[in-house]
């Protein structure tokens, strides 16, 4: 069976989705058809990601996973997290990295700006701008997941200042 049918957007949230996510996710989609891809009742259904285990405490996806960042989630920020974040990205950089990596992301930053042009964070590299490097535990972890937990913080009150 060929699926005529292309990647358009996010299911279940309004928020553009990036032409690479969708030339990423068809080609996936093409390669893994009728192998680990089935269509059932007009949907498909992908084995391999049903047969996956899903961490769903997320205040404590850092015991489940190599990294404290949401790298790979389909979805994307939410507007109102992306604006908490940027009021306080400073805070969170000063206190995530290094004088040295704080000086480049600095200057990364003021060339590039904290949100590109669908409203999410820019990439550095290919990752997201808060996707650092922890020099403590030799692997990069994402700076805001690291920022809430070490001031023992909640999206909800994320932005509150630091006491």
């Amino acid at each position: 069976m060929q699926i005529t049918k292309k990647v358009q957007s996010f299911s279940f949230i309004e928020f553009p989705m990036h032409s690479i996510y969708k030339s990423n996710a068809n080609t996936y989609i093409e390669s893994h058809l009728n192998k680990t891809i089935f269509e059932f009742k007009g949907n498909l259904f992908d084995i391999n990601s049903l047969n996956r285990p899903v961490n769903l405490d997320c205040l404590n996806c850092h015991h489940a996973h190599n990294r404290l960042c949401c790298d790979g989630s389909p979805y994307p920020p939410l507007t109102r997290d992306i604006e908490k974040v940027v009021n306080i990205a400073e805070d969170i950089f000063k206190e995530t990295l290094s004088n040295e990596a704080y000086e480049q992301i600095e200057g990364f930053i003021k060339d590039q700006g904290l949100v590109d042009e669908n409203g999410s964070f820019t990439e550095n590299c290919g990752k997201c701008v808060f996707f650092v490097e922890n020099e403590n535990i030799g692997a990069h972890v994402c700076a805001i997941h690291s920022f809430a937990i070490n001031n023992k913080k909640t999206i909800p009150n994320l932005s509150q200042k630091v006491v």
